[in-house]
């Protein structure tokens, strides 16, 4: 009876809405990143929030109240919400929320796709007033499987942001035209910032597999874990942690704790607050991953970087795991200390420890056709947009 009920009312709502929005000047932005996971870190629009309501934009961020980041915002501009922005969502509900925002709204700027309800979201995409733009939680580079899904499909967005040429080419080659397309950096990069800090850190993060929401268990089973564990227990490493005085941070991706429920492992060295990443790659002197996305953030601040594939020959991972990880090393001659064994991780953890963690000309200038630009990435963001 509610769901009736809410459907009628959102159909009332969205009348009422469209009679009214042709007397309001379109000013303002509603920026919205993840609102579904607890620990998912919000930034990616938050920093172009930030920015536009420190120039006097008008301007409006949404976030689930559960969101552990939750608290750190500020409270002006910031539009809570009780319930998770998934496809179930109730649609009345976040139009009831936004109505007065989206009656002088020209741009819906999200980084996840997922965050708004599918009913609220196509009514936006429909809109003549209102352009949906996406700028995505990270670069595509290294995860081309996402246009088989709708997160990355040319008709479900006005704009989009890509980040470099390559990145360009490949939204290209899977059927968007240019004219959708914005090249330029992601706004969060104006976040990343190289912080002084006392104490050399190795900050470690590996993305996750979708094999472990299929099958929750087989996270504690899996080859990713037990190399993993096995990489920071290396005597060998741990040698030289001690012998230099060096600081080891271990990032868990968001969704290990929020979809696949995994309890924090007592890993040797000290876990991230996973809301919080930029501030690890801030005050980090070496990354380390097998194929994320943040990878971007520590190259953008040219950060050395080590890519171990260590569960490379996992026949437990589902096909679509199989596929990213085989799509994904199709990219490896565009990168740079790529392993797929522990060895060869350790000794070049070793060599970048020992060199003072100075990342080789060589593989400084091959970063650098990933960055159509190394500042300013908001402001030109918007001017891009607004043209």
């Amino acid at each position: 009876m509610i769901k009736i009920r809410e459907i009628i009312s959102f159909k009332i709502l969205k009348i009422a809405f469209l009679v009214l929005q042709h007397f309001f000047k379109k000013t303002c932005y509603i920026c919205v990143d993840n609102m579904y996971e607890k620990h998912a870190s919000c930034i990616d629009t938050y920093s172009l929030f930030e920015y536009l309501r420190a120039n006097k934009k008008e301007a409006y961020y949404l976030i689930w109240k559960e969101n552990l980041s939750y608290k750190t915002k500020k409270t002006e501009g910031v539009i809570t919400f009780n319930r998770q922005g998934d496809p179930d969502s109730s649609s009345y509900y976040f139009l009831k929320k936004t109505f007065w925002q989206l009656l002088k709204c020209k741009y819906v700027v999200s980084s996840f796709y997922g965050s708004l309800p599918t009913k609220y979201r196509s009514f936006l995409k429909n809109n003549k007033y209102i352009q949906l733009v996406g700028v995505g939680h990270g670069p595509v580079f290294l995860k081309t499987l996402v246009f088989d899904y709708p997160f990355c499909q040319e008709q479900e967005w006005d704009r989009y942001l890509v980040t470099n040429d390559e990145e360009k080419n490949i939204f290209l080659a899977n059927g968007w035209p240019e004219s959708k397309l914005i090249l330029n950096g992601l706004p969060r990069y104006d976040c990343c910032v190289n912080t002084p800090h006392k104490q050399k850190k190795i900050f470690i993060f590996f993305t996750w597999r979708l094999t472990f929401e299929k099958e929750r268990n087989s996270i504690y089973t899996s080859k990713y874990l037990n190399k993993l564990y096995k990489l920071l227990n290396n005597t060998e490493l741990n040698i030289y942690i001690k012998k230099y005085d060096i600081k080891v941070v271990i990032g868990l991706h968001h969704a290990l704790i929020d979809i696949v429920r995994m309890k924090v492992p007592n890993f040797p060295f000290e876990v991230a607050d996973s809301t919080n990443l930029i501030e690890e790659i801030n005050t980090s002197d070496l990354f380390i991953t097998d194929y994320s996305s943040i990878f971007f953030d520590s190259a953008y601040l040219d950060h050395p970087c080590i890519f171990y594939r260590l569960d490379d020959k996992d026949r437990f991972l589902i096909d679509i795991d199989i596929q990213d990880r085989d799509n994904m090393k199709e990219k490896d001659s565009q990168l740079y200390n790529v392993f797929y064994e522990e060895s060869q991780v350790i000794e070049k953890i070793k060599y970048y420890i020992t060199n003072d963690f100075q990342l080789e000309k060589n593989n400084k200038s091959k970063m650098n056709k990933f960055f159509i630009q190394r500042k300013n990435n908001i402001p030109t963001f918007i001017e891009t947009l607004e043209k």
